[in-house]
């Protein structure tokens, strides 16, 4: 892949085109202060990063060889071809799944700081309360956004693989 090598996790190649950082620049204007537009973009990166390992993550226990790209639309995983078709749906799946258990996270930190009371903090550190709110809905959203069923997205990929193992001919 071509791009620049940004660092290697658990085996797996991270780079990166410099076009993503023109999109995350684009994405956070208007999030308020340059601390602000600088926390959002730190949490698009991680949690293009969470997704993006998800998949690679999985295809490595499969020996595919991932590897982590960030691009103009976001980030992409490639590996080599899977075996079959049940361990490409779980590579598929992996992505959006390491999402939404990542944004639940920080959806219970909002709820459990609220429900004991802590939610004075958010006001002491607005910084630290604009990095939870990104991070929970930056995964809660792009997760549930990324599982509509249409291609080139996961939820596209999934349902490609749905209907492949129930519109086959029989044997």
């Amino acid at each position: 892949m071509k791009g620049i090598h940004l660092f290697t996790i658990k085996g797996i190649p991270v780079g990166l085109n410099p076009i993503f950082l023109i999109l995350v620049f684009i994405l956070s204007m208007g999030m308020g202060d340059v601390f602000q537009m600088i926390i959002f973009g730190v949490c698009v990166f991680i949690s293009i990063l969470i997704h993006e390992l998800g998949h690679a993550l999985v295809a490595q226990r499969y020996g595919l060889r991932p590897a982590i790209m960030f691009h103009g639309f976001g980030g992409i995983t490639v590996h080599s071809p899977a075996l079959n078709s049940k361990q490409e749906f779980k590579i598929t799946f992996a992505g959006p799944a390491a999402g939404l258990v990542v944004g639940g996270l920080f959806f219970l930190i909002q709820i459990l700081f609220s429900v004991l009371g802590f939610d004075f903090i958010w006001g002491q550190f607005p910084y630290l309360n604009a990095f939870v709110l990104n991070m929970m809905w930056i995964n809660l959203v792009w997760s549930i956004f990324n599982l509509l069923p249409c291609r080139p997205m996961d939820g596209g990929k999934l349902m490609g693989h749905i209907l492949r193992k129930f519109m086959s001919e029989p044997k």
